[in-house]
């Protein structure tokens, strides 16, 4: 049984106020924040020409990033193609881990 089994989903709303967009994460205990190298699907990822991925994916939680970098891996090693979207997000990346 993978970590996302008995979980709930994410939740992401934007509003518009007077200051401009407003943004509300309720993500916290979500599927998408235990996911891990664990639950990966390795040989469709093995087989995978392109991936996809956002840095939102691993501002979430340690286990996402994880398996961010895991699946980077898999993809490249089988000689696919990875473009990476930063998305970055001041408020769940602290400036400190941001690369000069």
């Amino acid at each position: 049984m993978n970590s996302q089994t008995h979980s709930q989903t994410g939740v992401y709303i934007v509003t518009h106020g007077e200051n401009g967009h407003e943004f509300n994460y309720f993500r916290a205990g979500s599927a998408s924040s235990k996911i891990s190298p664990d639950d990966l699907p390795v040989d469709s990822l093995r087989s995978t020409r392109v991936l996809h991925v956002s840095g939102i994916s691993q501002a979430i939680s340690n286990s996402a990033a994880d398996a961010v970098f895991e699946a980077i891996g898999i993809v490249k090693n089988a000689d696919g193609i990875v473009s990476y979207d930063t998305n970055l997000r001041l408020k769940l990346w602290p400036i400190e881990v941001i690369p000069p």
